[in-house]
């Protein structure tokens, strides 16, 4: 059984409301409450700190992943181009440069200097006093980059650290995230690393 109201009924119902709150019909189709835009924009702020937080964190691996893959290319020409031949007391960066295998996120100066992405110096030469040894060692790398590179140190390396610390160099075996940690502590470092 259907009840049927008559039509007349429904619109005075309609009028009467009208009557009541004659704005209720037009708040109804009004956008966004101030509520809701308040809501709205605190919401966005949030995700926008934490993208830019994401993206900080990112820049840092890709940074770190830079820094250890240049320098096992470095290694890696070194061995290969066979610089060490006679002890390489005359290696250094000008001999990869003229063999153009410098890393592309080195930068060769005009005058020879090669700088780093942070415009620290890079250096590679002979270990004095050890024949068939090398240095690498790349200056101004951020503390974050320090220790992340360090920690992730691969086991290619006779030994790595930064200069000037109480540490020293260690073996890579040797090198733990809390070592490294110690190690970049505060203001950029110079990081090297020993290869045969």
């Amino acid at each position: 059984m259907t009840l049927r109201f008559p039509i007349w009924a429904l619109a005075a119902t309609e009028c009467e409301q009208a009557l009541d709150d004659p704005f209720s019909v037009r708040r109804e189709q009004r956008g966004a409450s101030l509520v809701e835009a308040v809501a709205f924009l605190g919401t966005a702020t949030v995700v926008a700190v934490n993208a830019a937080s994401m993206i900080g964190d990112a820049t840092n691996a890709a940074d770190t992943l830079s820094v250890a893959q240049d320098a096992v290319v470095i290694q890696t020409d070194v061995r290969a181009l066979g610089l060490m031949r006679g002890g390489g007391t005359n290696l250094d960066l000008s001999m990869l440069a003229a063999a153009q295998r410098l890393p592309g996120s080195l930068q060769l100066a005009p005058d020879g200097t090669v700088t780093d992405r942070w415009g620290g110096q890079v250096a590679l030469g002979p270990v004095p006093g050890s024949a068939g040894l090398f240095s690498l060692a790349y200056a101004n790398v951020p503390s974050d980059v320090c220790t992340a590179t360090l920690a992730t140190a691969g086991n290619n390396w006779v030994a790595i650290g930064v200069v000037g610390s109480d540490a020293g160099l260690v073996a890579p075996a040797d090198m733990t995230p809390r070592f490294a940690a110690e190690a970049c502590a505060g203001g950029p470092h110079t990081i090297e690393w020993i290869s045969e």
